[in-house]
């Protein structure tokens, strides 16, 4: 075994190992809670852009876009366009792929800081509800998206149940085979946060939970999950497999 091979052998040895060890379990819970108490992910940037994600979060999304290399990245949510930056760098790395962000409003400030930017050529911006059909009609007008391409899909807009659960059942389909469908801030529901319309009993995870219902085309990744360790998707990496 090569120091490579050997590398990653102790790695997937050692992330098994969290999920038996329930101090760990109870650990990364106290963590969390304190994290989203102290809006711990509101303290970075990407290339002078905020970005509000957990940091692991984003490492483990760039292995996937690295180890998948989709075609397309469709991100429901932009905010102030950070994540956009970040999953255009990791695709002008890899030399492929094509980030489509979807808002209801994409802001002034986030229209300038992604306007005229040297990774303009890896995104694409469209304004408009994502859970309403009439974006995703819009994204085949307005990109070269097919049925063919490798999608991921990462879900970060709305909160509420309803809206995340129209937004899986409108873009799953477009996800590959061994490709995800990445549901964000699934921990309203532990972390028992609350916002306008939505808070415990009515955010992503419920939504997760009604959608995978019954559901023989994805898996909820639990190893993707374990090897981000602080995460703001638990339950929330599915993985389609047929």
């Amino acid at each position: 075994m090569n120091p490579v091979e050997e590398y990653f052998h102790e790695r997937d040895e050692r992330i098994k190992g969290y999920a038996k060890d329930r101090k760990v379990g109870l650990e990364t819970f106290r963590i969390l809670d304190t994290l989203v108490r102290i809006d711990y992910v509101k303290n970075f940037t990407w290339l002078g852009v905020p970005i509000m994600q957990q940091p692991s979060d984003m490492f483990v999304v760039q292995e996937l876009i690295s180890n998948i290399q989709p075609d397309y990245l469709i991100e429901t949510g932009v905010a102030f366009g950070g994540s956009i930056l970040f999953y255009a760098t990791v695709m002008e790395g890899i030399e492929w792929g094509r980030v489509i962000g979807i808002d209801k409003e994409i802001r002034s400030h986030t229209r300038k800081a992604l306007e005229y930017h040297s990774l303009e050529h890896r995104f694409h911006l469209i304004e408009g509800d994502s859970a309403n059909p009439a974006t995703l009609t819009k994204i085949y007008r307005t990109t070269n998206l097919t049925k063919g391409d490798k999608v991921v899909v990462i879900l970060d807009s709305d909160h509420s149940h309803e809206h995340v659960l129209k937004e899986l059942n409108l873009y799953s389909h477009l996800v590959s085979i061994d490709s995800y469908v990445i549901v964000f801030d699934t921990t309203i529901e532990t972390m028992k946060v609350k916002g306008k319309n939505w808070g415990p009993g009515n955010n992503p995870m419920t939504a997760v939970r009604e959608f995978m219902e019954g559901n023989k085309e994805f898996i909820i990744d639990r190893e993707i999950e374990a090897r981000a360790f602080i995460t703001s998707a638990e339950n929330g990496y599915l993985r389609r497999v047929k």
